[in-house]
């Protein structure tokens, strides 16, 4: 599977097999007066273990209190998808901080070298979060 190169800036994870629930934290996306148009970007080489899964939330935060303000959960990852795999989440925000984390469940599982990153938008972000973002 080939990915296009990405600003190294906005890498949230590269390295190091994804065997238990992970916390990525706190990743500036932005200064000034809007985004209208980005994407997570989710690259699953593998999997292996017994029953593994795979759960990806991107959480938006309040820059000043650092509360979280939404949560955007992806489609569950279960050991039956087709590997490897590349999840992409449109969004839009005016937000400037973000969490993510990515939970895993089942026996000893492994997903191999996660790479988490934010990219420009596939062009199919929704109505429904166009409104939220609003």
């Amino acid at each position: 599977m080939t990915v296009a190169p990405r600003d190294t800036n906005l890498v949230w994870r590269s390295a190091g097999a994804l065997t238990a629930t992970e916390t990525l934290p706190n990743k500036f996306i932005r200064g000034g007066t809007g985004i209208r148009g980005m994407s997570l970007q989710v690259l699953i080489p593998s999997k292996s273990g017994t029953s593994p899964t795979l759960v990806i939330d991107l959480k938006e935060k309040d820059a000043s209190s650092g509360n979280i303000v939404r949560t955007h959960t992806l489609p569950q990852v279960i050991g039956t998808d087709t590997f490897p795999m590349l999840l992409s989440f449109d969004f839009v925000s005016d937000l400037e901080y973000y969490d993510v984390v990515l939970t895993v469940g089942g026996t000893t599982p492994s997903f191999g070298v996660v790479e988490v990153w934010v990219g420009p938008p596939s062009g199919r972000v929704s109505s429904a979060l166009k409104a939220i973002a609003a």
